[in-house]
């Protein structure tokens, strides 16, 4: 299982542009990443810090959009060009992390042709500061169930199946905050996700 990964994508000024919009963006510091209860989604997976930016439970249904994030949809419409297949798109999250924060171990989806995009957004990094993606062998927070672990790049994008465990570390050194913003995706039963490689 490996996750398909892009880097330089995107110039390092916008990177700037895009770390300074996530952390002026109106954050919660509770928020509930797959939320399972009704209506207010009080119970999920984990809590983080971040934002729902964009949420539809079905084609003709919206739940949430935040005013004043097209500069998201701009980024998703970029990773597109990448990708084969019409994409769905469910939701658009922003998250943040501090140290101390690791996420734990969790699956985005419950379906095969459901996706995660995730993009990491800090526009400069340094390799002692952690902040890896991991995924996991199983749905445990413990690093001896860890099958790939991919380092924090500025601007990399990684995709994955949405129903695979995975997790992001959290930066190790104080007043550093790593971003990111995930894209939950959609694609056609009968297909496999296929990319161009330019």
């Amino acid at each position: 299982m490996k996750c398909k990964v892009f880097d330089d994508m995107f110039d390092e000024l916008y990177l700037h542009e895009i770390y300074n919009k996530i952390l002026s963006f109106p954050l919660n510091l509770t928020n509930v990443a797959n939320r399972k209860t009704f209506p207010y989604g009080n119970v999920g997976s984990h809590r983080l810090i971040g934002a729902t930016v964009f949420h539809r439970s079905n084609m003709n249904r919206i739940d949430e959009y935040i005013p004043d994030s097209d500069w998201c949809f701009d980024i998703f419409e970029q990773i597109e060009t990448r990708i084969e297949n019409d994409l769905y798109l469910e939701s658009i999250s922003l998250n943040v992390q501090n140290m101390g924060c690791d996420g734990t171990t969790h699956v985005d989806a419950e379906e095969s042709n459901e996706y995660t995009l995730l993009v990491m957004t800090n526009p400069t990094w340094k390799k002692e500061w952690g902040g890896e993606f991991q995924l996991m062998k199983e749905y445990v927070n413990d690093d001896n169930m860890v099958l790939e672990t991919y380092k924090y790049v500025p601007g990399r994008v990684i995709i994955l199946p949405g129903a695979h465990p995975h997790r992001g570390l959290a930066p190790k050194e104080k007043y550093v905050y790593r971003t990111s913003i995930v894209y939950r995706v959609r694609i056609h039963d009968d297909e496999d996700l296929t990319y161009i490689d330019s």
